[in-house]
């Protein structure tokens, strides 16, 4: 009965520990985390990893980095691209960029902007994403919640039938 418990225990940890870790801890630290959707940088970034961002002066980034950008900043919803800059063109009032996957045969249309940039890459988790996405599915919410709460909410029951009973017992 106990170790039930304990497995419903520990499902219920790692379904909140997964998010803090892997998402808010990195936030507190001036970090933004992503889940890598494609496989465009690859082998470099894989398709499934956890991507962490920091801030960076534009400035200072050059041909080599890898950054994440937002193609449509009006666009509040807008798809975040993660490449690596292989040019850059310094204006006099700004900076733009040419990126282009490690995986792909041509770089990506036009230039990237100063403004567009969000963050250069830190570092990233190969394959952690699969598992954040999978626990962030409703369907895996509901079971991961659901399932460990049953166990657990059986074993409290048992206890207390259990505990009724002894006193049944010695009450007669």
């Amino acid at each position: 009965m106990m170790e039930r418990m304990e497995i419903a225990t520990t499902l219920l940890i790692v379904l909140v520990a997964t998010p803090l870790v892997v998402f808010i801890v990195p936030q507190l630290l001036g970090l933004e985390a992503y889940v890598v959707t494609s496989g465009s940088m690859e082998p470099r970034v894989p398709e499934g990893a956890i991507l962490y961002n920091q801030n960076s002066e534009t400035s200072q980034l050059e041909v080599g980095d890898i950054v994440t950008y937002v193609p449509n900043p009006n666009q509040s919803d807008a798809d975040r691209i993660t490449h690596r800059i292989i040019q850059v063109n310094q204006t006099e009032n700004s900076r733009q960029f040419k990126t282009q996957g490690d995986a792909n045969v041509d770089p990506d249309p036009g230039w990237v902007s100063d403004y567009q940039v969000i963050g250069q890459e830190l570092f990233t988790i190969p394959y952690l994403g699969y598992m954040v996405k999978f626990l962030s599915s409703p369907i895996t919410l509901i079971l991961l919640l659901i399932v460990p709460s049953a166990i657990m909410l059986k074993t409290h029951i048992e206890k207390l039938h259990e505990e009724l009973t002894q006193s049944k017992q010695s009450f007669n």
